[in-house]
């Protein structure tokens, strides 16, 4: 630091002066600013959840993201699936209501048969009656229909003369229709809560008469009765009793309710016997989430309750 000497006050001032010019030169002078340019803002990268923080989007009402269990069931399944004691007989000996047929535990009908009269020139009737029982049926699919085959070994048209008395079954020869056949084609479908129906029912009969020995019968020498004509007639009518017969019987409500619940109660087992887990409880639900047909196969996604 400089000294301050006393003497006069111009002399002092000077000094002074000197001092701080000499201070201010010994302080080094500061270093040059650096200036940069404006950065861009970087873009965000918006970070994607890995695999494991994935959450599946599940149906409504399934809960938790589960997507349920998916299982095919033939349609003939539904319906029992042993048809080794089904079959159809047509039958009015006793009543024209005799005739029935089953087809597994699902579906069992009655339908009506009635006998045929036929006038004889002496003034007298004849009357003929059938009677037939069925193999168990060759099922098969055929294209969106699931088909019945029944075929009859035989059929026999029994007739008698006047009355139903010894006399009168033995005044007529029994006769017989070969090639006796009778196909159901079922149609199924899905109802609103994705259950399994059968949407329609149809049928066909063919079948056809064997020639006998002789087809004239005579009654009081001179009266005669061609019976080859009398059954050709009575099949005839026979064919579209049979088709109607048994589509109605498959049609009516009782028929469809019995179906409905049958099928459902074999669904339903068939559901909840999955692989690799115990049984269910008996209140377990079964909640439908998707179901269709692939042909005549039932394609259902559900979840146990």
């Amino acid at each position: 630091m400089c000294g301050l000497l006393a003497g006069s006050v111009m002399s002092n001032a000077l000094r002074i002066g000197s001092c701080l010019l000499a201070v201010l030169l010994t302080i080094p002078p500061p270093a040059a600013a650096q200036f940069f340019p404006p950065r861009k803002p970087s873009p965000q990268t918006p970070t994607s959840p890995t695999p494991s923080t994935v959450v599946p989007q599940s149906p409504p009402g399934t809960g938790g993201g589960l997507q349920g269990q998916t299982k095919i069931v033939p349609f003939s399944a539904l319906m029992g699936g042993d048809f080794t004691k089904s079959f159809i007989e047509v039958s009015n000996l006793r009543s024209p209501m005799d005739s029935h047929f089953v087809l597994g535990p699902a579906l069992q009908g009655h339908f009506m048969l009635d006998k045929h009269e036929v006038s004889v020139m002496n003034g007298q009737r004849a009357y003929f009656h059938l009677n037939g029982l069925s193999n168990p049926p060759v099922v098969s699919t055929v294209g969106t229909e699931l088909r019945f085959q029944f075929t009859f070994p035989t059929i026999s048209v029994k007739g008698y003369y006047k009355d139903y008395t010894p006399a009168g079954d033995s005044a007529i020869p029994d006769l017989t229709i070969e090639k006796g056949e009778v196909e159901i084609y079922l149609t199924p479908g899905i109802n609103q809560q994705g259950l399994p129906i059968y949407q329609s029912a149809r049928v066909v009969f063919i079948g056809s008469l064997r020639q006998p020995d002789s087809c004239g019968v005579w009654f009081d020498v001179i009266f005669r009765l061609n019976v080859c004509d009398a059954v050709s007639t009575y099949l005839n009518q026979v064919k579209p009793a049979i088709q109607d017969g048994v589509r109605d019987a498959m049609h009516q409500q009782q028929t469809r309710m019995q179906f409905d619940q049958t099928a459902w109660q074999y669904l339903r087992t068939m559901l909840l016997t999955l692989p690799g887990l115990p049984p269910f409880p008996p209140q377990t639900q079964i909640q439908i989430l998707d179901a269709r047909f692939q042909g005549t196969d039932y394609s259902v996604r559900y979840l146990p309750r």
